[in-house]
């Protein structure tokens, strides 16, 4: 989670602007300062490379009462990032984070265990706009 947060930091505060289709779904714009994330891998693959492999990173972004994923390393059979798809609210990491607070525990991720942890991100008013995510196979 530190790399995660320490890369992203790097680009700027993290802000919500504008809509941008992530795997043919509407969602709003993350962006980190200037950088949309959207679509752009390159802090998830940092993340991999730099941490370890098996080493999963996501970025998700709020869209109603959804979140969704922007940015990850994981991919579906076939290489296709698993991008668009969203968090289950009513799962132990989304019902931490509709409360403002982590979540750091096991979670199935396609048929795997992993050892998870799910952060809130806010903007620069402390508004809940997106999640930070890491996790390790089990």
């Amino acid at each position: 989670m530190e790399t995660l947060k320490a890369l992203t930091e790097k680009l700027g505060a993290p802000k919500v602007e504008g809509t941008d289709l992530v795997d043919g779904k509407d969602a709003p714009g993350l962006y980190f300062g200037m950088t949309k994330i959207n679509n752009n891998f390159d802090i998830v693959d940092a993340v991999e490379r730099e941490d370890g492999r098996g080493m999963t990173a996501m970025l998700f972004v709020k869209s109603g009462d959804e979140f969704v994923r922007a940015s990850t390393n994981v991919r579906k059979k076939g290489g296709s990032r698993r991008i668009g798809t969203t968090l289950d609210r009513e799962a132990a990491a989304g019902r931490a984070i509709a409360e403002g607070k982590a979540y750091y525990g096991p979670v199935a991720m396609l048929g795997k265990s992993c050892i998870t942890g799910y952060e809130p991100m806010k903007d620069g008013a402390g508004n809940i706009i997106g999640i930070y995510y890491v996790g390790y196979p089990q």
